[in-house]
């Protein structure tokens, strides 16, 4: 088990979802580096990252887990596939964390790790990485580039809850739309944009 070990501390498994840019993958090296000094850390990484951060962090220790979900590329899966891969990804977690016994995980920006944590049993904080990803987030007068870029936002949401449903119907669970996960879930707005990544 790759972690960051002391029987002393709470446990600590870090989620971090993998879109294309890898921003959250950082943000979760960033938060593990955080954490260090005051919890037993696990960084459960996306093998789709792999490349990237063998290349440029060596040393880094984690667990690799096979993560299907990712905004950017939401449609590039069938259902079938998702839901495949869905089962796969909750298999691999839950032998990380029959190992590791987290006393909770963060995910970031954790909208999906919530689900597989909560069929594995295990606490879970979300991450959001700034109040855009709330509906109430309204700015006065938007350039045309930022309405633009919350409009987009708007769509990805419709999208990801229309997919979200339907994955979690075939799943077995019940998903009643981004406004309730919010209501319901423990999260955390990031608002500090000021992150030393090496």
């Amino acid at each position: 088990m790759s972690s960051d070990r002391d029987l002393n501390r709470p446990k600590v498994a870090i989620i971090p979802h993998a879109g294309i840019a890898l921003s959250h993958v950082l943000r979760g090296i960033a938060l593990q580096r955080l954490l260090h000094d005051r919890f037993d850390t696990l960084l459960a990484l996306p093998t789709k990252a792999k490349a990237f951060l063998t290349s440029h962090f060596r040393d880094l220790r984690c667990e690799w887990v096979s993560w299907p979900f990712g905004h950017n590329d939401a449609l590039d899966s069938s259902f079938g596939a998702t839901i495949t891969q869905l089962r796969g990804t909750a298999s691999q977690l839950e032998k990380i964390f029959a190992a590791f016994s987290p006393d909770f995980a963060i995910g970031l920006p954790g909208f999906h790790s919530s689900f597989l944590c909560e069929m594995l049993g295990v606490r879970h904080i979300a991450v959001l990485h700034g109040p855009w990803l709330l509906p109430e987030y309204r700015l006065e007068r938007p350039s045309r580039d930022e309405k633009a870029v919350l409009d987009a936002w708007e769509r990805s949401i419709e999208i990801t809850d229309t997919a979200t449903r339907l994955i979690a119907f075939a799943m077995g669970h019940r998903y009643c739309g981004y406004r309730q996960w919010l209501e319901e879930q423990r999260a955390v707005i990031a608002q500090e944009f000021a992150i030393n990544y090496w």
